[in-house]
């Protein structure tokens, strides 16, 4: 039974999955999910405006500890209309959590507030 193996086995297991499949078994069960939350959020990709103002609005603030990579990019699609929505309070919001950040990838459709990041 899966719940009767030891954690280690449990995250050396997880660690082969990809990471649609990581979130997968994370949904099984709360210790799963618990377990998992640093694997989940190493590596973070949001791929627009939308999803960051949701990421920082819903997210845990604690969860901010797990990422490692962050990846975020708000311009629009080439063929889409182009509207500039300042996201520099949801930018600052998810960074403040970030204590452990290694890599940071920002492909931004407008400047941010340089006295509200810094």
């Amino acid at each position: 039974n899966w719940n009767n193996l030891p954690t280690e086995l449990h995250l050396a297991v997880a660690r082969f999955l990809p990471p649609q499949d990581t979130r997968a078994l994370s949904r099984t069960s709360r210790s799963s999910y618990n377990l998992l939350v640093p694997q989940i959020f190493s590596d973070v990709t949001i791929s627009s405006r939308t999803a960051l103002r949701s990421f920082a609005t819903h997210v845990p603030a604690r969860y901010g500890a797990h990422i490692r990579r962050l990846s975020i990019c708000t311009k629009p699609a080439e063929k889409a209309l182009v509207q500039e929505v300042d996201c520099t309070e949801d930018l600052a919001t998810i960074l403040a959590t970030c204590s452990y950040l290694q890599s940071l990838s920002l492909s931004l459709a407008a400047s941010l507030d340089a006295s509200t990041i810094t």
